[in-house]
């Protein structure tokens, strides 16, 4: 018996040690993400916002800082701040659903839209963002899991991230 134990713990390992780790990214607790995001005056081109995100395995969904949050029809306006948060610009993105939220403080109402990211200097992708006031948070762009899948989150990475120059 003790033989046959040998053997399937002998396999298991193997057969971890033999899996591709490579084969996802490895992303840190914080990383660079881009937000396109389109202004609400349409003649102006697309914003490229970028941030210094928290990487969050426990949120189900991204979060942005974004204050002055209102809803025509399926489209949301909204103010967003530059990664100091001392530049703001106004825009516009597809409504996807309100969602009442649990907080230390009470419950409130958060406004889910779909916008444009990009993790890194990886591929654009869609993702479902909630908009809500993160001013007293440390971080303006969180990262949940609806995007971490196909990632390799390790945590002892990117506690010392800055947005690098252009």
């Amino acid at each position: 018996m003790a033989s046959y134990l040998s053997l399937v713990f002998l396999a298991a390992t193997t057969t971890l040690a033999e899996t591709p780790h490579t084969a996802k990214p490895l992303i840190g607790q914080k990383e660079v993400v881009t937000v396109l995001a389109p202004p609400r005056n349409e003649r102006n081109k697309t914003l490229a916002l970028r941030y210094v995100a928290r990487v969050d395995t426990g949120a189900a969904t991204c979060s942005l800082h974004a204050v002055d949050v209102t809803q025509d029809g399926d489209q949301v306006s909204f103010t967003v701040f530059s990664d100091d948060r001392k530049t703001r610009h106004r825009v516009t993105a597809q409504f996807v659903e309100k969602k009442k939220v649990i907080t230390p403080e009470g419950s409130e109402e958060r406004t889910k839209v779909l916008m444009r990211i990009r993790i890194g200097d990886r591929n654009t992708i869609s993702a479902r963002v909630t908009l809500n006031d993160r001013s007293r948070l440390s971080h303006g762009f969180l990262l949940g899991r609806n995007v971490l899948h196909g990632y390799w989150v390790d945590v002892g990475r990117g506690a010392d991230l800055q947005i690098p120059e252009r």
